[in-house]
């Protein structure tokens, strides 16, 4: 069934996802005055001089962040098959928490490289929230697998 709590908990990962591409997804502040932030595009450094410029692109970030959505949604219409559900659940699973090692080492490169300090934000949490909401999604397949094999018992 569709409208069972896992599809749910899939939706949310993919409205969240979609709402962390837009806007500057980590902020951080370097001695000079300038900000620094992460986008989909990259990494940006804006200050009162120069305005707002490039200066790397983080290509991992976006197609991390393109590929997530996809098997979010991928995965919330294969509840007719709940063994590949949970294969498809897992691997989102390791995709966002390949994203969370990702920005913490970008995040990490920037505070060394530019000497700036994180700005905590609530969208920086984000991916976080979408690896718990990813795990119980996955926990609540595995449940109804096991319910389903209980009734087969019992045939």
């Amino acid at each position: 069934m569709i409208q069972r709590i896992q599809s749910l908990y899939l939706l949310l990962i993919t409205f969240i996802s979609v709402f962390f591409q837009f806007g500057k997804m980590m902020k951080y502040t370097d001695d000079s005055g300038g900000i620094l932030f992460i986008n989909t595009r990259g990494l940006f450094m804006f200050t009162a001089e120069n305005g707002t410029s490039q200066i790397e692109k983080l290509i991992p970030v976006t197609v991390i962040l393109f590929i997530i959505p996809v098997i979010s949604l991928v995965t919330i219409f294969l509840y007719r098959k709940r063994k590949l559900q949970m294969k498809f659940a897992l691997g989102l699973i390791f995709i966002l928490l390949i994203l969370v090692v990702t920005l913490i080492y970008i995040s990490l490169r920037i505070e060394v490289k530019f000497d700036a300090v994180f700005m905590p934000g609530i969208i920086s949490f984000l991916p976080l929230l979408m690896f718990i909401f990813a795990f119980l999604a996955w926990r609540s397949i595995r449940k109804d697998e096991d319910l389903v094999k209980s009734y087969e018992r019992l045939r």
